[in-house]
């Protein structure tokens, strides 16, 4: 059996929670409420995709976007 996908989720702490609701047990989700800490685990975790909304660390989203491209660029994101 392979493992679950990783995701970095990339959310308002309210933001989170739903998603937590939605997304686990069926994928392994790391947590960021800062473009610090999601630039941190996608330099130095295996990340497999991006979840992020706009209201992200006070519309930090295309800043994290940009940062993906650089640190892990065969990291599939969704942005709403």
């Amino acid at each position: 059996m392979a493992g679950k996908c990783r995701l970095l989720v990339a959310l308002t702490p309210m933001g989170y929670v739903h998603a937590r609701r939605a997304l686990q047990p069926a994928f392994d989700l790391v947590c960021a409420f800062s473009l610090q800490q999601a630039v941190a685990a996608l330099e130095h975790s295996e990340i497999d995709a991006i979840l992020c909304s706009i209201h992200f660390d006070d519309s930090r989203m295309f800043d994290l976007l940009d940062s993906r491209q650089a640190i892990a660029p065969g990291c599939l994101s969704y942005a709403a």
